[in-house]
């Protein structure tokens, strides 16, 4: 990073550029550019250079000085007094000025404190700053290195005499004041603003970059769910095609996991039934019952009952094999009887199937089993 403290003088303009280092400024060339019709084209060509900060010294003699009384040394406090405390003092109104204060000295007589005033026509100034912006450059600071001078090295009697600085008491007024300005006339309408300017265009650049990453960001998201549900899409499709290979007989297929869970859940729970009833156990109960003219039609078997439904050619058949029934198992009744128009009874008798096991753990699902024409006498 570089700064050029720009010295206005009677004949020329010097530039002296300095480098930043971790020191410090350190000093690198002097530019003088004497007065002419080319100078600011010139002047452009040296500092144009948008890391460059610019500082403007004004000659002392294009200065006004008042010196003012103050009860306290706080500059803030006194710069915003300063309206009151120039009244009367200065040609024109305090508003048509620029100005600065110096606080000299406390003293020893009453405490107060000595205050030097600096300031300037505000139109005088602003024709300066003007003739600076063709070129580019607007000064962070404006202040006069030969004002420092008289201050430190002469006295503040010495505000009105003629000084010429050598270059090297010019350079270390420089490097002074860029550490630490004496005064500063760039303020109000004139202050300093290309670090404003600069930091509103790289907060409206951040904005737009941040605007564009979060739009990217959506659609890169919107774009991932389009292909999550494609993938969805593609996953369900190849499950209900597999489950239909699996189960051909089911026509409705919606859900194919929660079907195949229902499907493991029924297997179980047949497989639950079996081993709890022992059915086989019970079909040979029933095959070793003969009652003649009685036919089994549909035999219906869960844990804990069993109905047989069937045909026999008169109520007494049905009571006789009620009374088979009653001699193997337990809770035998007959719930039904009904006679069709071919005089034969049509009955429903219900049974306590035989269990082996103590007591049932599961209660599955109803079972049945169908025997077309089971005649009990075969």
């Amino acid at each position: 990073m570089k700064a050029a403290f720009i010295t206005l003088s009677a004949t020329a303009v010097i530039v002296d550029i300095f480098i930043r280092k971790t020191s410090g400024y350190t000093f690198d060339e002097t530019i003088r550019l004497e007065f002419g019709g080319s100078t600011c084209e010139l002047l452009k060509e040296y500092i144009d250079d948008s890391a460059l900060t610019s500082y403007l010294s004004l000659p002392s003699d294009i200065l006004n000085y008042r010196i003012i009384e103050m009860p306290f040394s706080d500059k803030n406090k006194i710069i915003s007094t300063l309206p009151y405390a120039l009244e009367g003092l200065i040609r024109g109104t305090y508003d048509s000025c620029v100005a600065d204060c110096i606080v000299l000295g406390q003293d020893d007589a009453d405490g107060r404190f000595q205050v030097l005033v600096v300031y300037i026509d505000k139109e005088a100034l602003r024709n300066k700053l003007s003739e600076l912006k063709v070129v580019g450059v607007e000064p962070k600071a404006i202040t006069s290195l030969e004002l420092r001078y008289k201050l430190s090295r002469l006295s503040v009697d010495a505000l009105y005499d003629n000084v010429q600085l050598t270059d090297e008491a010019r350079i270390t007024m420089c490097q002074e004041e860029i550490a630490t300005p004496l005064i500063n006339l760039a303020k109000g309408e004139l202050a300093y603003s290309k670090d404003i300017v600069k930091t509103i265009r790289n907060l409206k650049i951040a904005l737009l970059i941040t605007a564009l990453i979060i739009m990217l960001t959506g659609a890169y998201t919107v774009y991932k769910i389009h292909l999550v549900n494609n993938r969805v899409e593609t996953l369900k499709s190849y499950m209900i095609d597999s489950y239909k290979k699996q189960f051909s007989e089911e026509v409705r297929v919606i859900d194919p996991i929660y079907q195949l869970k229902a499907k493991i859940k029924k297997i179980k729970e047949e497989r639950g039934f079996f081993n709890s009833i022992s059915p086989l156990q019970n079909l040979a109960i029933l095959s070793g019952i003969n009652v003649s003219n009685v036919v089994l039609i549909e035999l219906e078997m869960t844990t804990d009952k069993m109905t047989l439904k069937g045909e026999a050619v008169k109520i007494s058949d049905v009571d006789e094999y009620k009374d088979k029934l009653t001699s193997q198992l337990a809770d035998v009744r007959v719930i039904e009887t009904k006679t069709t128009t071919d005089n034969k009874v049509l009955f429903t008798i219900s049974a306590q199937p035989f269990n082996e096991a103590d007591t049932v753990k599961e209660r599955p699902p109803k079972q049945t089993i169908n025997h077309k024409q089971l005649d009990t006498n075969s």
